[in-house]
């Protein structure tokens, strides 16, 4: 029975992949404290740098609890970041 529980969980975890594009006024994209702060008020996710491109283009993975909807709602929220210029594709 537990581990059924625990497959349950699991189905409705956030992973998801974003690419982002930003200004040219952030300092240092690969940043933890910059990272969680296109979260904005979502301290239940976690982003992790995965790949940058280049000093503007980098891919990241957002983590956190599900169900996918809210995964994209925390997306939503890094759009609306100034700092962002070109729209967080999820992969």
């Amino acid at each position: 029975m537990l581990g059924g529980r625990a497959a349950t969980a699991a189905d409705t975890d956030c992973h998801l992949r974003v690419t982002v594009e930003l200004t040219p006024d952030v300092p240092n994209a690969s940043d933890v404290g910059f990272l969680s702060s296109l979260l904005n008020n979502h301290p239940e996710y976690r982003l992790d740098l995965l790949q940058r491109d280049d000093p503007s283009r980098i891919e990241l993975e957002l983590a956190g609890p599900g169900p996918a909807y809210i995964c994209q709602n925390v997306v939503e929220t890094m759009r609306r970041d100034a700092r962002v210029l070109l729209h967080p594709r999820g992969h």
